[in-house]
């Protein structure tokens, strides 16, 4: 988290102080009481079975440095209309002043998680690296993993579901990734959706929203992701299996359960042996292969 005051707090998420606005808070936004973040944003929610308020004293009186509220809880708190709504400007603002840092964002229908896991592996081998300790993919949980990035932050990787067709262009639009991923469409939460096409415009948000010099990574395994690339003016990556993929896999062999292959990439080409059991891995190892090398990483690397 940047270190800010409470006043600078209330001012970026306009709301308004309850208590000493000169205290800094140094600790980035959370929502369980019962994992203080100490010096950190108490998140207060009100969901269908529980109300954050309700805990908002006791996490201040644990270490919290601040609670984010509908209402005062307590001697130490900024009271908004929305509190998502002020995270999100809160997530937005940090990510602006973080000049030097690269956003990648991952979306699709399955292997986000594992693909994330893999690509903080690789960037943290080039600078500090943030990405979500579990599948926070929503409004609520692209902010709060902006907000652990400090100035030394080099690589912020977030995940972005979506329940609806809007949910992705609202989160890419406010927190402007560096690189955009579509790791494929599938039949996951089609009954929600409705049919693949619908899941595929959901996911397209992420590619239709990026500015020309950024750049779109998309998975060739499916018809419906690798059309994306013309709903871009970014430049485009793709990865799979394929001769003409940029960063592809060949002479693939599953070993006792392990993938074993050589990746090419315009880097070169290196063998691989992944420890992650599965011929499906081969896909999540060559997305995160084609994040590493859209910020140059040597394939030997």
């Amino acid at each position: 988290m940047i270190p800010l005051t409470i006043s600078q707090i209330s001012e970026i998420v306009e709301g308004k102080v309850i208590g000493d606005g000169n205290k800094l808070i140094t600790g980035p936004a959370f929502f369980d009481s019962r994992e203080i973040i100490l010096n950190g944003i108490f998140l207060a929610l009100k969901g269908e079975q529980v109300d954050g308020h309700d805990f908002a004293l006791q996490a201040l009186s644990d270490g919290a440095g601040v609670v984010i509220c509908n209402r005062e809880v307590g001697p130490s708190c900024i009271v908004v209309a929305d509190v998502v709504e002020a995270v999100t400007k809160l997530a937005a603002h940090v990510r602006q002043i973080i000049s030097g840092m690269k956003v990648i964002a991952i979306t699709g229908s399955h292997g986000k998680t594992t693909t994330k896991d893999l690509a903080k592996h690789l960037l943290s081998m080039m600078g500090e690296t943030v990405a979500p300790k579990s599948s926070f993919n929503n409004d609520l949980g692209v902010p709060i993993t902006i907000l652990e990035c400090q100035e030394s932050t080099k690589f912020c990787i977030l995940e972005m579901g979506a329940r609806q067709v809007g949910d992705i262009a609202k989160l890419e639009r406010r927190f402007r990734p560096d690189v955009g991923v579509v790791l494929g469409v599938g039949s996951a939460h089609i009954g929600v959706f409705g049919s693949q096409e619908v899941i595929a415009t959901a996911k397209s948000e992420m590619i239709i929203n990026l500015e020309p010099s950024k750049t779109a990574i998309l998975g060739s395994y499916d018809d419906l992701t690798i059309n994306m690339r013309n709903l871009t003016k970014a430049k485009v990556m793709t990865f799979g299996e394929k001769s003409n993929d940029d960063v592809r896999a060949t002479d693939i062999e599953i070993r006792e359960g392990f993938a074993h292959f050589d990746l090419v990439t315009s880097f070169g080409r290196e063998s691989v042996a992944l420890r992650q059991a599965g011929r499906h891995q081969v896909t999540n190892a060559l997305a995160a292969a084609g994040i590493a090398t859209a910020f140059n990483m040597p394939i030997d690397k």
